[in-house]
């Protein structure tokens, strides 16, 4: 079951407020879109070196990346 983290309509953000994602035992919570539990897989957004969001030159859209592992979805 994909979950997502940051959710599109108001109502879905309400729900996913507390929500915390750890992959491998690591939070990424900051910069995760979504997480799924069950396929072991977070999409991130990705950063620089500076710790700003790494932006495409190509489309100028923040670069995303999709990362593998143990996934744990949990309320705080």
């Amino acid at each position: 079951m994909t979950r997502s983290i940051f959710a599109p309509s108001r109502r879905d953000r309400k729900k996913t407020k507390f929500t915390r994602a750890f992959l491998n035992g690591v939070d990424v919570t900051k910069d995760c879109q979504v997480a799924d539990d069950r396929a072991g897989r977070v999409l991130l957004l990705k950063r620089n070196p500076a710790g700003r969001h790494y932006r495409d030159p190509a489309t100028g859209n923040v670069a995303r990346e999709w990362l593998c592992g143990r996934v744990e979805i949990g309320r705080t």
